[in-house]
């Protein structure tokens, strides 16, 4: 697997490599900075800021696929050194059944994690989920148009950081670095986790392992098409679907304890009769005995 990456970079292909590693890194650097997330809580928070925020997105998405691809117009690198080739069909629909067959399970801890949250009932790794959700929250479509519009920035996303991460950059390592291609796939790796540094250190080790997940598709496939298809599907339940069930679920009643039984009733003993009670108060004053003798 991966050994039909054999590139071979020209000074301009190992330019244009080395302007979007360092284009990445930086922009992921300024993007996980407070400023950056108080302006992004502040675009989404105006009319209409998110379905922006979306657009640029796609804008930034597709320029990063152009030049990943511009590569193969210099010398020494083709378009199989990225993985644009067909994939083998079994592995492929094998590779995303089996990958996409996470979504659901995703599904269901964030119904999970919404009715902990809701209810106010402890539950395992919501303060975790919680911070991490609190920096992408303002990813999250909440409208039916902002929902239309994620779908199209996920597979946009999906198909220029699968261009750059699985495809470009392994095949800058294994011909510009001279490492081999697995060790190539797992600095490119580190790299993918490092640009998700927005989301906090829980969020880059959760996209990281994901990563993970894309690169043995690639491997397995042959081909960045079953990266692309799987990326795109994890990225349209991240953005559409778990804020949908964050939504529906956060709409319902909270669940309250059932109100204890009330005790039923005991019957009072009666004291027993004494002298002084039993003689009633024609005999005289009803006085209390001290404790003490006299």
């Amino acid at each position: 697997m991966l050994d039909w990456i054999d590139p071979r970079f020209d000074v301009g292909g190992a330019a244009l490599t080395l302007l979007i590693l360092v284009t990445s890194v930086a922009a992921a650097l300024r993007a996980s900075t407070a400023k950056a997330r108080a302006a992004r809580d502040r675009l989404v928070a105006t009319p209409g800021g998110r379905l922006r925020l979306y657009r640029g997105a796609i804008r930034v998405s597709a320029m990063l696929a152009v030049a990943a691809v511009a590569v193969v117009w210099t010398d020494g690198v083709d378009l199989a050194d990225l993985g644009l080739r067909a994939p083998v069909a079994g592995d492929a629909v094998a590779a995303g059944l089996a990958i996409a067959a996470t979504v659901p399970s995703s599904l269901v801890g964030a119904a999970r994690f919404a009715r902990a949250r809701r209810d106010g009932t402890p539950a395992l790794g919501v303060r975790g989920s919680t911070a991490t959700l609190a920096r992408v929250r303002f990813l999250h479509a909440q409208t039916p148009a902002e929902r239309r519009l994620a779908v199209v920035v996920s597979v946009c996303v999906a198909a220029s950081e699968e261009l750059v991460y699985r495809g470009l950059f392994i095949a800058a390592g294994v011909g510009l670095l001279g490492l081999d291609a697995w060790a190539a796939a797992l600095l490119s790796l580190a790299v993918f986790g490092v640009q998700h540094l927005y989301q906090g250190w829980r969020g880059v080790l959760g996209v990281t392992f994901i990563g993970l997940l894309f690169t043995l598709a690639y491997a397995w496939t042959g081909a960045v098409l079953a990266p692309i298809v799987v990326h795109a599907v994890f990225d349209v339940n991240a953005l559409v679907l778990v804020p949908w069930v964050l939504q529906w679920v956060g709409r319902r009643p909270a669940r309250t304890a059932a109100p204890a039984p009330a005790p039923a009733p005991t019957a009072v003993a009666a004291a027993p009769a004494t002298a002084a009670t039993a003689a009633g108060p024609a005999d005289g004053p009803i006085t209390l005995r001290r404790a003490v003798p006299e």
